[in-house]
């Protein structure tokens, strides 16, 4: 009973510490901006916490929104429109509902053909199917697990819809350059991925219609950068260092024009491109 009675005293002794230790880290932070709300907040404890999990263990501590992989790549977790399973071909889905989808892709595609403007559903992957070999082991795809995405593509194939499933290419492509073509603190591809995303695009709308269109001459440059998104998630961007990401800058051989174009909404007219 004694000793029971001396751990709830050490247990509560430690709680108020800590407790206490809240309020004057965030009273010296923000000694120039006042706030009686934030004193309690532990954002700041959080962060260098979840740093040194992410630093030391390869571990996330908010898991469900963010997953931590191999050499420093952060993945988006299941929190996010359950991206995670749908990656991991856990996900369980409907394929009468991509039928359906399907069927009205296809409507979408004749709909835009009948009014002479060229149409491709391109399939940009998201980092864990390309960088499926940095993720985190458990977390990892099996290749005996069929996807929805799987489910779309074939489906998709026997409607003769005109579509452009980039994952085995960027998959390809990774061992191809010595650059990411994702970044490790976010969801989506660098410039380096785009670049090769948009240059297959213009190859097969060349193919399908009969086209022949030219890519722009550029070359890329790599620029020291900080943290995004998933490391906001954790809470640790402000801590990591400038240069821990990498972007893609492009560096164009003359000025090029682009012309937008849009759709009215109500009436479907083709408005002037400018």
């Amino acid at each position: 009973m004694k000793k029971d009675k001396y751990k709830f005293l050490c247990f509560l002794t430690v709680a108020c510490i800590v407790i206490g230790m809240l309020p004057a880290i965030n009273l010296y932070k923000l000694s120039k901006d006042y706030d009686f709300k934030k004193l309690f907040n532990t954002d700041r404890v959080e962060k260098y916490v979840n740093y040194s999990f992410y630093k030391l263990f390869n571990i996330s501590l908010e898991s469900n929104s963010v997953v931590v992989g191999d050499d420093g790549f952060l993945f988006l977790g299941n929190r996010h429109a359950n991206v995670l399973h749908k990656s991991q071909g856990l996900f369980d889905f409907n394929k009468a509902d991509v039928a359906i989808w399907t069927d009205k892709l296809k409507s979408i595609q004749q709909w835009y053909e009948s009014r002479g403007i060229q149409f491709v559903l391109v399939i940009a992957p998201n980092k864990h199917t390309v960088y499926n070999n940095k993720m985190a082991r458990w977390s990892r795809h099996n290749s005996s697990n069929r996807t929805v995405t799987d489910e779309i593509v074939d489906i998709a194939k026997t409607k003769e819809i005109n579509l452009l499933d980039l994952r085995s290419i960027l998959i390809k492509s990774k061992t191809q350059y010595d650059d990411l073509l994702y970044l490790r603190t976010d969801t989506h591809w660098n410039g380096l991925g785009a670049s090769i995303a948009y240059e297959e695009t213009i190859k097969y709308l060349n193919h399908r219609y009969n086209e022949s269109y030219q890519t722009p001459v550029y070359s890329y440059r790599k620029v020291d950068d900080g943290g995004k998104d998933l490391a906001r998630f954790l809470k640790i961007i402000s801590i990591l260092p400038k240069n821990h990401e990498t972007s893609i800058w492009f560096d164009f051989d003359k000025q090029y024009d682009v012309c937008l174009g849009d759709i009215n909404k109500k009436t479907h007219d083709l408005e002037e491109c400018k």
